[in-house]
């Protein structure tokens, strides 16, 4: 009881900071904000392609939406654009597209992706519409006859067509294939979820971060429980964080489990770092743009640089924000294992 009076004492100190205050309410108003922008130039997404398949050649350049699809003569030119920054993506659909959709092929179609794009998602959405509205029926009618189901195909078209024109969803199931030819589970693709989680995990990392400086202020006043600033800071914002899920629609079990593991993860990182740091506030301050930049760049929030340079792929590990992207148990394992070196170092530094 003694120890949470304390916590609510320096909850109340960070709360009657008027920067703190503003950050910890405004920032996870704007990131839904910042997402957008971040999104907002997909009405001018160019993706090219090269397809002997007539029908879909066709099909593909009158696609109506936020992607435009340009046909190329061969596959040399459309990778040379793709590499050159001229397209967004590329897609290479073999001839008998119909065949491998029917016959769930993995890896039918090639997509080639500029170094500086992430959006082939929203480029490859629009494929697989356009190839539903081609193949959907053809494949429902091939279904019912291979199984011996009794169909009206005029009705069937009918009953199609008005799905259609209601907007309704119809299209082909698809997944997305790692480097090494595993099928990535759907949460894994989710782009804009990853950059909305992603934001939130570097803002509460880099309230942690500061704390430690109002730790080393309060230990050179020999005040007790400096620990206490790191702790307050971070319960806050992982509070505005769960209410910033809320608001997006995103506050499920799992995403309200992941940030309190993240916030234990973050308080003991602090710990370590303070333990390394001493009582010199310059290291702190020194770290935190290594940290906030490191963090953009190797964790895939924004894009995934393991995808352009294999070799990169660990370095997520090195910073905080990448395990919140996680699944649930790699997340708390991280969470435990940096806990306990913290205890460790504790130990030993006493």
């Amino acid at each position: 009881m003694r120890y949470i009076k304390i916590l609510l004492i320096y909850i109340k100190r960070c709360l009657k900071s008027p920067s703190f205050a503003a950050a910890a309410i405004i920032i996870p108003l704007l990131l839904p904000f910042a997402d957008r922008l971040y999104t907002a130039d997909r009405g001018t997404l160019a993706a090219g392609f090269y397809c002997d398949n007539a029908e879909l050649s066709d099909a593909l350049p009158s696609y109506e939406g936020t992607v435009s699809f340009i046909p190329y003569d061969n596959e040399y030119e459309l990778t040379r654009d793709v590499e050159n920054e001229t397209l967004n993506c590329g897609f290479i659909i073999p001839e008998d597209i119909y065949d491998a959709v029917r016959e769930n092929r993995h890896r039918s179609v090639t997509c080639l992706t500029s170094p500086s794009s992430v959006l082939s998602e929203t480029a490859s959405e629009a494929l697989f519409s356009v190839l539903a509205r081609l193949y959907a029926p053809e494949l429902a009618f091939d279904y019912m006859s291979e199984n011996g189901i009794e169909y009206d195909r005029q009705a069937m078209l009918e009953y199609y067509n008005g799905y259609l024109g209601e907007g309704r969803a119809i299209g082909i199931e698809y997944s997305y294939i790692d480097s090494d030819g595993a099928v990535l589970p759907s949460n894994e693709t989710d782009a804009e979820d990853n950059i909305f989680t992603g934001l939130l995990g570097i803002y509460i990392m880099l309230g942690g971060i500061l704390g430690i400086n109002g730790w080393i202020e309060d230990e050179k006043r020999s005040l007790p429980f400096g620990a206490a600033n790191v702790a307050a800071s971070v319960l806050i914002l992982s509070l505005c964080s769960c209410a910033a899920l809320a608001a997006a629609g995103m506050a499920d079990i799992s995403a309200v489990a992941g940030i309190c593991l993240y916030a234990v993860m973050i308080m003991s990182l602090c710990g370590i770092i303070k333990k390394l740091a001493g009582r010199h506030s310059a290291v702190v301050c020194g770290l935190l743009p290594v940290l906030v930049i490191g963090s953009m760049l190797f964790c895939p929030i924004f894009f995934d640089v393991s995808v352009f340079v294999p070799a990169l792929g660990t370095a997520s590990y090195i910073f905080a924000p990448g395990y919140l992207l996680m699944p649930l148990y790699k997340l708390g394992a991280a969470a435990a294992a940096v806990t306990a070196a913290n205890i460790l170092l504790h130990n030993i530094r006493q």
